[in-house]
Parts: C-alpha cells; sequence; structure tokens
C-alpha cells in the first residue's frame, strides 16, 4: 500500500513538472502566437492588397460578381449591388467578370476580383 501512496505522489508531481514546462514555454514562446488561429480557407501565398482605402477613407473591397442573362450585380463590402447604385460616395457605374467599376466625385476606381490559382 505504501508503495502505491509514492506511485501517486511522484505522477502528481512529475504532473506538477509538466504543466509548469508548458506554462514556462508558453511565456517564452508567446501565448497569442500559441493560439493563433488562421484561415484554412485563405489561398496560399494570398497577401492583403495594400492600399486598399480610397481618396475618402472609405474601403471598397468587391467581394464577387453574379452575372446573368437578365442581371448584373456586384457584392462591395457585404452589400449587393446594381449598376447605378452608391456605396460610400461612390457610384458603380459597370460590373464585369473581372472585376467592377465606381466614380467617386468625378475619378474611376477600379475594383479587381482577386484572382485565385487552383493547383492541381
Amino acid at each position: 500500500m505504501r508503495s502505491m501512496k509514492a506511485k501517486l505522489l511522484s505522477l502528481s508531481g512529475l504532473q506538477s513538472v509538466l504543466l509548469l514546462l508548458m506554462l514556462l514555454m508558453a511565456a517564452a514562446f508567446g501565448v497569442p502566437q500559441a493560439f493563433a488561429i488562421s484561415d484554412p480557407t485563405r489561398p496560399s501565398g494570398y497577401a492583403a492588397p495594400a492600399g486598399g482605402a480610397d481618396k475618402s477613407g472609405a474601403a471598397l473591397k468587391l467581394e464577387s460578381v453574379l452575372i446573368a442573362r437578365d442581371r448584373r450585380v456586384a457584392v462591395i463590402n457585404g452589400k449587393t449591388c446594381r449598376v447605378g447604385d452608391s456605396i460610400n460616395g461612390a457610384r458603380l457605374v459597370a460590373i464585369h467578370a473581372d472585376g467592377a467599376e465606381l466614380v467617386r466625385e468625378g475619378s474611376r476606381v477600379v475594383l479587381p476580383l482577386l484572382k485565385i490559382q487552383v493547383r492541381k
């Protein structure tokens, strides 16, 4: 019976040492980095476009386009837009398969779609 108690004590001591080591490693390598979650759907080699804000400071991001026989729709900043609609002070003037064109204060703004290469 005595040897069983000794084994239990040594096991809890080993657990304490392992816990201490894990805490020291987390402190040494940084806890936020240890638990950082990356987007598994992000294409490899993706880098966010630089300068995503237009002249007024409001960022415009083209998320998708839908082109059908009877309609053309662009999703910009989460809002579904058709030609003639306004978003963040810019008017949508054209929707293409590879992007959209807007006009703000007389200046043309082109929003391209992110080009994704699919590996085979």
